[in-house]
């Protein structure tokens, strides 16, 4: 073979490989991305993210674009009322959007499920009401 064109077969082999690597890469579907692409907009992240392994004493919620609000429900368990104390009952809210519910002794969900575990949040747009609220639901694994 003459050497420009093996040359030139070698170029576009690595162009075809570099390629693949970038394409593989930007694609791949890991972690908190399991959702990303199934999840809408104004969700920011799942806490914790579908598919996760967590501790079965682990805080559960959901991440909202501004504007929006959500109430939880938890293996079947709807959790709707808010409070201003974590270490309440209730759904706590953070300034930055994060509605969570912390399983602890006393609540209602003292601890996750051994093992699968889902979530349902009902989220609505702030101006249009909790009646239109959307379900979007996801699972985990406590141990």
């Amino acid at each position: 073979m003459h050497p420009n064109l093996r040359r030139a077969v070698i170029v576009v082999i690595l162009g075809f490989v570099g390629y693949l690597l970038w394409y593989v890469n930007g694609n791949a579907v890991t972690g908190d991305q399991s959702t990303s692409m199934s999840k809408p907009s104004y969700v920011l992240r799942l806490i914790p993210a579908s598919g996760a392994s967590v501790p079965v004493q682990d805080r559960v919620g959901i991440d909202l674009s501004s504007g929006f609000d959500a109430y939880l429900d938890l293996n079947g368990i709807e959790i709707r009322n808010v409070v201003e104390d974590p270490t309440a009952d209730g759904l706590v809210r953070s300034g930055t959007g994060t509605i969570g519910y912390q399983p602890a002794v006393g609540h209602r969900v003292e601890r996750l499920a051994s093992g699968e575990n889902c979530v349902t949040a009902f989220v609505w747009k702030q101006e249009e009401g909790r009646d239109t609220a959307k379900p979007l639901r996801w699972c985990f694994t406590a141990t």
